[in-house]
């Protein structure tokens, strides 16, 4: 027979340290659970990019609106011109350079004299039919030898106009999150910012 008198204290040496380094596992994970020191870190990195993508997104919006507003009011004040016979021999080029002139279009519209079209149409009495649904704007991928076609009629006197502006805008973020929701103009991810305008001729 075998005598297990001497494994005793080998097998209680090996247990006790086999508890000891459980005992130290479990110390450490609890530590390391209950270790908040990366917990801001963490948090910024959660949020950093939500704040970006909302500080982009109004940016953009504001930037957008600024334009939109300041290509309403000039056109405003330059169809007015036009209603009033103000501009003389009046055509495309005259009345878009007099748009362009608007010191609110010199401040916001730097692109005016590049990406802005005019419409500018008489509404047949015999019918009223109103243009087309879609504004004439710019090609911003023009084919070799392109020439944006030109829809402008001063009118007559007590003549019913309609005009529309169409303004190219080039965006200052590329097209994700909120601003991808905004109906593009092109597959360029550019804007059409139209203004719209109805007007009687004065007589002269």
């Amino acid at each position: 027979m075998h005598d297990r008198s001497d494994k005793g204290p080998t097998m209680n040496a090996a247990h006790s340290a086999a508890m000891s380094l459980r005992a130290r596992l479990t110390h450490g994970l609890r530590t390391w659970a209950r270790d908040e020191s990366g917990a801001s870190m963490l948090e910024v990195s959660l949020v950093a990019p939500l704040l970006f993508l909302a500080f982009f997104t109004t940016l953009e919006f504001s930037y957008m609106k600024v334009r939109e507003i300041s290509l309403d009011r000039a056109t405003d004040q330059t169809f007015r011109e036009l209603r009033l016979g103000l501009i003389n021999d009046p055509d495309h080029e005259k009345v878009k350079a007099a748009i362009c002139a608007n010191t609110i279009s010199r401040l916001t519209l730097p692109d005016c004299a590049t990406n802005l079209i005019l419409e500018v149409r008489e509404v047949p009495k015999a019918n009223w039919s109103l243009p087309g649904e879609n504004p004439n704007c710019i090609n911003t991928a023009p084919p070799e030898g392109y020439e944006p076609p030109i829809f402008f009629s001063a009118g007559a006197e007590n003549q019913l106009m309609v005009a529309r502006a169409c303004l190219v805008h080039r965006p200052i973020m590329p097209p994700f999150g909120f601003v991808a929701s905004i109906r593009r103009f092109d597959d360029q991810g550019n804007y059409g910012l139209v203004s719209r305008a109805a007007f009687v001729n004065e007589p002269s």
